[in-house]
């Protein structure tokens, strides 16, 4: 099972939380830097102190927070936490895995099987499918370096929506 932390317990980030649960994800750490939230719970999730976190453990950082504190929490993750730039992740750029849906991958083929009840980005999704079989719109969208080409806060790509 994956660590992921999902910091931001605001609007956004319950929402995304919801979406999480309904997905059957687990092993969720919820995090806000709101003093008030520390020790309470969302869903039945303790909501905990940021420095509590041990960061350099966890497989994953999610930030569910408006374009607002964006930047500002990465840096914090980053520069504070110590946590690893390439495992932190603006919420709108992953996708949440169910076990209950079946995903058709066209003709693109996977090399090694992605586990369903968790949150990867679509880098990870890209790295476990062949390249061979993937056409030169999605070897660019998977493995060049690039903006987030759908800035719609609902992407047709995440599976259960957030509004």
């Amino acid at each position: 099972m994956r660590k992921i932390v999902v910091y931001g317990i605001g609007k956004i980030g319950k929402k995304y939380i919801d979406v999480c649960i309904e997905n059957e994800v687990e092993g969720l750490i919820l995090a806000d830097s709101n003093d008030d939230l520390w020790d309470t719970d969302y869903r039945g999730i303790r909501i905990c102190n940021p420095q509590s976190v041990d960061w350099q453990k966890q497989d994953l950082a999610v930030i569910t927070v408006g374009d607002k504190y964006r930047e500002e929490i990465f840096n914090q993750l980053m520069l504070c936490y110590m946590m690893p730039k390439e495992k932190i992740i603006f919420w709108r750029e992953t996708l949440i895995l169910s076990e209950k849906e079946t995903y058709n991958l066209g003709n693109m083929i996977i090399d090694e099987p992605i586990n369903a009840g968790t949150i990867v980005t679509g880098r990870e999704l890209g790295s476990k499918i062949k390249k061979d079989s993937l056409n030169d719109l999605e070897k660019f969208y998977f493995h060049a370096d690039h903006k987030v080409l759908n800035e719609n806060p609902n992407p047709p790509a995440m599976l259960g929506r957030i509004e």
